[in-house]
């Protein structure tokens, strides 16, 4: 992918125009030209972008520092996350205020909102710049994504890790407790996991797991969740 274009509403600077404004027909994105991307991601007011180069430029609401750049300020145009400087980025996954990306070494990352434990850096703290998880016991991740307030990861062994906000079951470890590292599901380690991602549409939120799909949705009046899962 060489060019990039935004459209829709503009507050926090999401769009990555330089303003708040408004948008109803996709622009492309001046501070990203010339810079071959080949992945973005979008939280609830952030974005991303990774180059063919393996850099990653951010902007949007930073209130928790999910762009990764130093602050908490938010950034009307993309920027340069230089705590990446000579790590070479494979993809980037984007939660609602926090953010995630997996090297090409097989490195995870967390920073941002911190307070479930959805980074995987073992607290509840939140982080301006993105930081080494170290608790994988040397497996090497393939692909991140993110929910609200958890994250998925996939290793290249084809094994699921989870850890963040599990008030309802969501992390599939049977239980409710938050998990502050990442840790493997046990549930599917038969399972060679291909590819994860996430999508919340109203009060919905579905994982698609290829090799199996994993539905997890709250049912907001009852509190409740439920896990299925269909082998194919």
């Amino acid at each position: 992918m060489f060019l990039t274009v935004t459209d829709t509403r503009g507050d926090f600077g999401r769009l990555g125009h330089g303003d708040f404004s408004d948008l109803f027909t996709p622009q492309p994105i001046k501070a990203l030209h010339g810079l071959r991307i080949k992945q973005i991601a979008c939280g609830d007011s952030h974005c991303l972008a990774v180059t063919m180069e393996g850099e990653v430029q951010s902007w949007g609401r930073n209130q928790n520092g999910q762009l990764g750049l130093g602050s908490t300020e938010d950034s009307l145009v993309p920027q340069k996350i230089q705590a990446f400087q000579g790590i070479s980025i494979k993809m980037v996954a984007a939660g609602a205020e926090h953010t995630a990306a997996v090297s090409e070494e097989g490195a995870l990352y967390g920073w941002g909102w911190g307070r479930y434990g959805n980074l995987g850096l073992g607290d509840r703290n939140d982080r301006l710049v993105p930081e080494k998880v170290s608790t994988l016991n040397g497996q090497k991740m393939n692909m991140v994504a993110c929910g609200w307030r958890h994250t998925i990861s996939v290793s290249d062994t084809g094994r699921l890790y989870t850890y963040g906000w599990s008030k309802y079951g969501q992390l599939g470890h049977g239980d409710f407790e938050d998990h502050l590292v990442p840790h493997k599901v046990e549930s599917l380690a038969d399972s060679f996991i291909k590819q994860v991602k996430y999508f919340h549409v109203n009060n919905l939120q579905y994982f698609f797991i290829q090799s199996w799909i994993l539905f997890v949705f709250r049912i907001y009046f009852g509190f409740r969740t439920y896990v299925k899962f269909y082998g194919f």
